[in-house]
C-alpha cells in the first residue's frame, strides 16, 4: 500500500510539471525555442513577414537578437547599429571586406587619410611664418598645431602664422573632416623653423644721395615686400622717420656724412629693425639747383642768404628765383655768368641787391635785364 501511494505521488508531480511548463525543443546553438515555430520579425522594408526559425541554419548564418529583431546579415543592419570603431575582426565575422565598411560609412581608424606633404616653411617677416603644403585627393580643412595646441584652421593648403616668438618651432599639420558629428584627423606632417625677429628684413637698397640745397641732402632707396616706416640714423642717432622711401635732411653741416637707413616695424609693442643700408655724402656750403635747361650754383652767406656763384647752360632767357630752399637770394657773385654767349635776357628778383664784379662780362647777346 505504501509503495502504491509513493508511485502515485511521483505521477502527480510529473503531471503537475507538465501542466506548468510548455513543451519546447532546443536549437542546435543551445537557444531554447518555443514549440510554436513561427514569429513575426521586421525585415527593414517596412513590412512584417512570417519567418520560420526551422529554416535558419544556425551554424552558417550570424544571428543577433536585438529587441525582438532578428538580423541575418551585415546588409540588413540599420545605420544606427554601426559603431565608428568597428574593427577588422568584426568585419570578417560578417564576411565583408574594408571596401564594404567604407561604403557603409564606417570609419575604422582616427587617421583616415595620409599626412599632408610640407613643401616649404619660411619666415616672411618679423614674427610671421608661412607654411605651404599639399594634400591628396581627400580634402577638408587644415589644422596647424604646436605642442598639441591648435594655432590655426585654414581652408587652403597655406597657413600664415603671426606674432611668432623668436626661437625654434615645430608645427604639425593635419587634414580634418567631420563624420557623424565627430572630427577625424589625417596623419600629421611636421614642419620645423627657427624664427629670428631682431633683423626680420633685408636691408634697403640706396638708389641715390644728393645735396639739393644749402645744408639739404636727399636720400632715395628701395625696399622689399616687407614695408613699415623708414629710419635715418647718423652716428647711432635717429635723425628722421619717414613713411615713403625718400628722406630729406635739412640743416646739414658741411663735411662728410655717413647715414644708415633701416626699415622698422612694431611687434608685441617692440620695434624690430631690418638690416641697415649705408649712404655717404660730402656736403658743401655751395650747392647746385637744376632747372629746365640750365643750372645755378648757390652758396650760403654768413647771414644765411644766398649768393649765385656759377651758371651753366645754353638758355637764352634765365629767371632767378627770389628764394631757394627757404633762403633768400640776395647777390649775384663775381664772374657768375661771365663769358656766356647764349644769354639774351635775365630776370632778377627785387631781393637781389648786389651784383658782383664781372658778373655778366662777355655776355655778348645779353640785351635785357629786369
Amino acid at each position: 500500500m505504501k509503495i502504491k501511494r509513493f508511485f502515485c505521488s511521483i505521477l502527480s508531480v510529473v503531471m503537475l510539471l507538465t501542466l506548468i511548463s510548455p513543451i519546447g525543443v532546443a536549437a542546435d546553438d543551445g537557444v531554447f525555442l518555443e514549440e510554436e515555430p513561427y514569429e513575426f520579425v521586421e525585415d527593414f522594408s517596412g513590412e512584417d513577414v512570417l519567418q520560420d526559425f526551422e529554416e535558419i541554419n544556425y551554424d552558417e548564418t550570424y544571428i543577433e537578437e536585438t529587441d525582438d529583431m532578428i538580423i541575418e546579415s551585415w546588409d540588413e543592419i540599420p545605420e544606427s547599429f554601426v559603431e565608428e570603431d568597428t574593427s577588422l575582426s568584426e568585419n570578417l565575422a560578417f564576411g565583408i571586406d574594408d571596401t564594404d565598411v567604407f561604403e557603409a560609412d564606417v570609419i575604422q581608424e582616427d587617421a583616415w587619410s595620409t599626412a599632408p606633404t610640407v613643401t616649404s616653411i619660411t619666415q616672411t617677416g618679423a614674427g610671421t611664418v608661412q607654411i605651404d603644403f599639399t594634400v591628396g585627393e581627400e580634402t577638408g580643412s587644415y589644422c596647424v598645431y604646436e605642442n598639441s595646441k591648435l594655432l590655426k584652421v585654414v581652408d587652403t593648403p597655406t597657413a600664415t602664422l603671426t606674432n611668432v616668438a623668436e626661437g625654434a618651432h615645430t608645427y604639425m599639420i593635419y587634414v580634418r573632416k567631420q563624420f557623424d558629428g565627430k572630427w577625424k584627423y589625417s596623419e600629421g606632417a611636421s614642419a620645423e623653423i627657427t624664427v629670428v625677429n631682431s633683423s626680420w628684413s633685408a636691408a634697403p637698397v640706396i638708389t641715390g644721395i644728393t645735396q639739393t640745397g644749402a645744408g639739404t641732402v636727399q636720400i632715395d632707396f628701395t625696399v622689399g615686400e616687407e614695408t613699415g616706416s623708414y629710419c635715418v640714423y647718423e652716428n647711432s642717432k635717429l635723425l628722421k622717420v619717414v613713411d615713403t622711401p625718400t628722406a630729406t635732411l635739412t640743416n646739414v653741416a658741411e663735411g662728410a656724412h655717413t647715414y644708415m637707413i633701416y626699415v622698422r616695424k612694431q611687434f608685441d609693442g617692440k620695434w624690430k629693425y631690418s638690416e641697415g643700408a649705408e649712404a655717404k655724402i660730402t656736403v658743401t656750403a655751395a650747392f647746385v639747383v637744376d632747372y629746365e635747361n640750365y643750372s645755378i650754383t648757390y652758396d650760403v652767406l654768413d647771414d644765411s642768404t644766398l649768393v649765385i656763384v656759377a651758371y651753366s647752360g645754353n638758355a637764352d632767357n634765365v629767371v632767378i628765383p627770389e628764394s631757394v630752399e627757404g633762403k633768400t637770394v640776395t647777390k649775384v657773385g663775381d664772374r657768375a655768368f661771365e663769358g656766356n654767349t647764349d644769354l639774351i635776357s635775365i630776370d632778377l628778383p627785387d631781393s637781389i641787391t648786389i651784383i658782383g664784379v664781372r658778373a655778366f662780362a662777355g655776355c655778348s647777346k645779353l640785351s635785357k635785364m629786369s
